[in-house]
């Protein structure tokens, strides 16, 4: 899962959803694997080091009817905790410490310092939403994202918060140094197994070397993210930024079967008329956010995606490998009016091309030229007129099951990292509902407003997803809407 903007409270608070709950954190705990190996070195690639800067990234997972409200959490914290320790034995990169070695790059030294855990509680219940991806409380759901010295603080750490309905929270903060989004969901996974009293054979993470540069590096193939004919953005003023506020958009399947056949059948048509459901939904995704934010139709434009390096098209790293593990590619439009004013085939075809360009010799000229340029990565990607995604709908975070009455989760929400903040952005990611995925949108304001009121882009929503977030306003616009 790439960096992206972190969420702003408004985004929730401004949709007439309020509450003076406050989160109340009481118990503070160190996690230590349960068997404690000796002190080892841990390699961070060429990739880990592009999420070099000391900064969290969160995702906050909602389960409901976790225990019972008369008799407390109590036994279910001991136990989770208890879970934690066991399964970190597995996992003991993410017990240590991120150090510099003698040659002066950045690895984890396996020491066993632990994780940390935090007990809160809220005096609010899931009922006290219409959805829970309403909730304003995630803010409070997260734990501190500033990082003084990378060294002295854990790789990752856990609040979970209890709510009066007998429900929780599971806030799980961790520096995306050391892993991406398929390894935190298998790790997770793992965790739900070992609390449910299962056996772990294979889920611990590959120690062998991989996604290294060749020595000395040679940057011989194209690089994915790099697009020589895109314009040059002038430095933006820091002083001057406004974070993106989200929106969570449920799509159903009938509304990503309808984005592939216009991507299938329209005039720029491609691959036989074989498009996948994340080109057309993406090219969607990128054709409205640009058409919101108004860009002038002659400039320039971009997307970037990421490819998993551990699919069955690449297989560059084993599946269990521990870390990050994508490919950035970044399209490029000259001009930002051919993807407005297009059908969706266009810019699907663009994102494919990007898509089949990537294969091992481009993966290894990107490693080879992070190698020799990572603290430059920022300035190669289109940030004034590009707009940013990643995709999580292949982990089923919706499926992990502790063994709680609930069962399975009840809500995801993703709260990424604030590099930059004012860079908008989607993300692609599981529902609870089969057939249908969950969409975050990131836009400043009221280039979101504008999203929301715009039938090119609602009519793939229902009227109730929409009205989620805007209220009655925009159900007097729904019916002004023609037939």
């Amino acid at each position: 899962m790439e960096a992206i903007s972190k969420m702003n409270s408004e985004s929730l608070q401004d949709c007439n959803q309020s509450s003076s709950s406050k989160v109340v954190q009481y118990a503070f705990h160190v996690v230590r694997p349960k068997k404690v190996p000796p002190p080892s070195p841990h390699f961070l690639s060429s990739i880990d080091l592009c999420y070099s800067k000391p900064e969290f990234s969160t995702l906050v997972l909602f389960f409901k009817d976790c225990f019972s409200p008369s008799t407390g959490a109590k036994s279910l914290v001991d136990s989770l905790r208890s879970s934690l320790s066991k399964v970190l034995v597995f996992y003991p990169v993410l017990a240590g410490r991120l150090r510099v070695n003698e040659s002066g790059r950045i690895e984890v030294n396996m020491n066993g310092q632990g994780v940390h855990f935090v007990e809160s509680k809220v005096d609010s219940s899931f009922q006290d939403w219409q959805d829970i991806r309403q909730c304003p409380l995630d803010i409070d759901l997260s734990l501190d994202t500033g990082v003084v010295n990378p060294s002295d603080v854990p790789l990752i750490k856990f609040q979970l918060t209890q709510f009066h309905c007998g429900s929780i929270a599971i806030a799980v903060h961790f520096l995306h140094i050391v892993l991406d989004g398929s390894s935190l969901y298998n790790f997770l996974n793992a965790w739900a197994k070992v609390h449910r009293g299962s056996t772990l054979f294979c889920e611990s993470f590959g120690r062998e070397r991989a996604l290294l540069a060749r020595d000395p590096p040679k940057v011989d193939a194209p690089v994915p993210f790099i697009i020589d004919a895109a314009a040059r953005d002038k430095q933006i003023d820091p002083s001057n930024i406004t974070p993106c506020n989200l929106v969570t958009l449920r799509m159903e399947q009938a509304a990503i079967d309808a984005c592939k056949r216009e991507a299938q059948t329209g005039a720029f048509a491609y691959n036989g008329g074989k498009a996948t459901g994340f080109e057309a939904v993406l090219s969607l995704l990128w054709s409205s956010m640009l058409r919101a934010q108004g860009v002038p139709q002659h400039l320039d434009t971009a997307i970037l995606f990421s490819i998993n390096l551990r699919g069955q098209k690449l297989a560059v790293v084993p599946q269990n490998y521990f870390g990050n593990a994508v490919a950035n590619c970044q399209v490029h439009a000259s001009r930002a009016g051919d993807i407005v004013a297009s059908d969706l085939s266009y810019a699907a075809h663009l994102i494919h091309k990007a898509k089949i360009s990537c294969n091992r010799a481009s993966v290894q000229s990107m490693l080879d030229w992070l190698e020799l340029n990572s603290a430059h990565l920022h300035k190669e990607l289109h940030w004034r007129r590009g707009i940013m995604s990643t995709t999580m709908t292949n982990f089923h975070m919706y499926g992990l099951d502790f063994g709680w009455r609930g069962g399975a989760l009840s809500q995801l929400c993703f709260l990424p990292s604030k590099v930059p903040p004012h860079m908008p952005f989607v993300a692609m990611l599981p529902s609870p509902r089969p057939k249908s995925i969950e969409i975050v949108i990131g836009l400043h304001h009221q280039d979101r407003e504008v999203l929301l009121q715009d039938h090119l882009f609602t009519r793939y929503f229902s009227a109730s997803e929409i009205m989620l977030w805007t209220g009655d306003r925009i159900r007097r616009a729904l019916r002004r809407v023609p037939k």
